[in-house]
């Protein structure tokens, strides 16, 4: 699965080609489902229109130049564009030359990326969604999404499992939270109170105030947060689709790996988070009708983000039977279910009553029991390499993985002075 097969943050494109082709290509990108918040010009011209527009026009978050040469001449023309263009103005380089040195000297002076011409639609759109990643999001955090095909099939129980797993048994840094707003379970099943709301964890994420942010998410363990929402009034109506994408991006500017529990919110909001997400866990029951449930929206998932039989866009959804014996003698195996939902069945978690009852009743975690372990171990092989260091390895086995978000910063350092 490609990092960049998520919803691009919202931003600006500015691409300037007196190339047709080019600039046909550019337009295109209007038509990618991941480009639906970008904003893209294309402007019939090249550095000089550039550097004369800016005079006087805000620049974009990112700027596409192409030229046909690159030279001193070119070089200080991007020096003088500088002193045009606001501070933060990435750039990427479109040229003649397949030049190492070339790509070198530019990357250098703090263009983030170079690209030799002709351009291809499909190269060129990943350069431009890295970059975009690179500056407005994290590229190296990944936005798990778990949700059932009904309630009940224990999705909350799993979300905080697989966070546990995560943070005790891999040392990923992991942040929890849902949209459930007062219905939340997922604070109080990590043995917390709620001490905040949705509400105020989305004003402080439209105010950029992280520090205000931080301060709502308490503390499981060393590695394991969790947005302490719950606080909400259970009657009234929630948050906004632009507020959910703006809280959990801004979540993913700290933490490499956040799992949000979609299982009791909106269709809204599920399909916003969905839109965002880098692995789906969609979990079921072996009952019929839950199956039936979950073939319908398996179908609308892959609706939405374009995953097709083929290719490794179909590695975003994992499906798993969770309770898996609670039906009896009656219950459909996991071929014949795989037949019917005609995808492969990712995990299975047996219906065990009485030890999760054990649990509860004894405030213990998961992962401090052997069978609690085996679920976790299976949890964590559906992610497949969605989340980096996890593959190949089990989940009793004790290991540091890298916790530290990726990304390039990808400023323009002659555009905007810094060093």
């Amino acid at each position: 699965m490609s990092d960049t097969s998520v919803l691009l943050p919202s931003s600006s494109v500015t691409v300037f080609s007196t190339e047709e082709n080019s600039r046909q290509v550019s337009s295109g990108l209007a038509e990618d489902w991941r480009y639906a918040r970008v904003k893209i010009e294309t402007v019939n011209g090249g550095v000089d229109d550039a550097i004369l527009y800016y005079a006087s026009y805000e620049s974009p978050d990112l700027l596409v130049i192409q030229t046909d040469v690159i030279d001193e001449g070119f070089t200080e023309k991007l020096g003088e564009l500088a002193g045009n263009c606001s501070e933060g103005t990435d750039a990427i380089i479109i040229g003649p030359d397949n030049d190492v040195q070339l790509y070198r000297k530019l990357i250098s002076m703090g263009v983030s990326d170079y690209i030799v011409r002709p351009i291809e639609a499909a190269v060129f759109s990943e350069v431009i969604a890295k970059t975009l990643i690179n500056k407005l999001g994290v590229s190296g955090s990944r936005l798990i999404v778990t949700l059932g095909s009904k309630g009940g099939v224990g999705v909350s129980t799993m979300t905080q499992a697989l966070a546990l797993g995560l943070s005790e048994l891999y040392q990923q840094k992991t942040l929890v939270m849902d949209a459930a707003g007062g219905w939340s379970p997922n604070t109080i099943g990590l043995g917390l109170e709620p001490s905040t709301t949705l509400k105020e964890a989305v004003k402080a994420a439209m105010k950029d105030d992280q520090a205000g942010l931080n301060r709502m998410i308490l503390k499981v363990n060393d590695k394991l947060s969790i947005l302490a929402s719950g606080g909400d009034v259970m009657l009234e109506e929630g948050i906004d689709r632009e507020g959910l994408e703006k809280l959990l991006n801004m979540a993913m500017t700290s933490y490499p790996v956040v799992i949000f529990d979609a299982s009791s919110t909106t269709a809204e909001l599920k399909k916003a988070a969905l839109m965002m997400a880098h692995k789906v866990l969609l979990f079921s029951t072996s009952g019929l009708f839950s199956l039936r449930m979950a073939r319908s929206l398996m179908g609308e998932i892959k609706d939405i983000r374009e995953i097709k039989d083929e290719g490794g866009n179909k590695d975003i959804l994992s499906f798993l039977l969770n309770q898996k014996g609670l039906q009896g003698k009656k219950e459909l195996g996991v071929k014949e279910i795989e037949e019917m939902m005609d995808h492969k069945v990712a995990g299975v978690m047996d219906f065990m009553p009485e030890f999760f009852a054990t649990m509860r009743a004894e405030g213990k975690k998961i992962t401090s029991e052997a069978d609690g372990v085996k679920i976790v171990d299976t949890l964590i092989k559906s992610l497949g390499s969605a989340v980096p260091g996890l593959t190949g390895k089990a989940a009793s086995e004790k290991t540091t993985a890298d916790s530290s978000i990726g990304g390039i910063g990808g400023i323009l350092k002659k555009l905007t002075g810094k060093p």
